[in-house]
């Protein structure tokens, strides 16, 4: 009995200390905890994506639309067409128009859109410079949707006054 009394006591004790600890530094219980937690890395990205689901692309005049670039960073020879069951989340979009050096500091607008379908899912602007090129890079927090079967493009890669590189990420529908 009395065993089971001083276990009792030892055990009420550093309960004691241990709500006293919480409560008087929560940072330091809070960094206890998260050093007792084993965090497994996994097959995601920091956007939460799996790696397989990553998508770059690069547009260019020869592709009809925009190609896929491997991870290896090998182009493919046609242009990418997002699979059947997934969506194509957008996230990023960098384009270069390639201008005239009678027309610095005009406003150039450049559009994302589809084979499919030739409105513009987006349109960004940029200002050109002494030698009339312009260049954007945006980001998208929710992204820029295209769904399966559709082709992207890219307005001035399309007219062969330009390039663009996408990246991405797909989701199943």
């Amino acid at each position: 009995m009395t065993l089971l009394k001083q276990t009792l006591a030892i055990l009420g004790t550093v309960l004691t200390i241990a709500i006293i600890v919480a409560i008087v530094s929560p940072k330091t219980a809070h960094a206890v905890a998260a050093a007792l937690v084993q965090i497994e890395p996994g097959p995601t990205t920091h956007l939460g994506q799996n790696e397989t689901q990553l998508v770059s692309l690069s547009c260019q005049y020869v592709y009809g639309g925009c190609a896929a670039i491997n991870p290896q960073g090998v182009y493919s020879a046609t242009a990418y067409t997002v699979p059947a069951g997934y969506t194509l989340i957008v996230t990023d979009w960098q384009f270069f128009y390639f201008g005239s050096k009678e027309t610095p500091g005009a406003a150039y607008g450049d559009s994302l859109s589809s084979v499919q379908n030739s409105l513009a899912f987006v349109t960004a602007f940029a200002v050109a410079d002494v030698n009339g090129r312009a260049a954007a890079n945006i980001k998208f927090t929710n992204g820029i949707r295209y769904g399966s079967g559709m082709t992207v493009t890219d307005y001035y890669s399309s007219e062969n006054q330009g390039f663009a590189f996408i990246q991405g990420y797909l989701v199943p529908n």
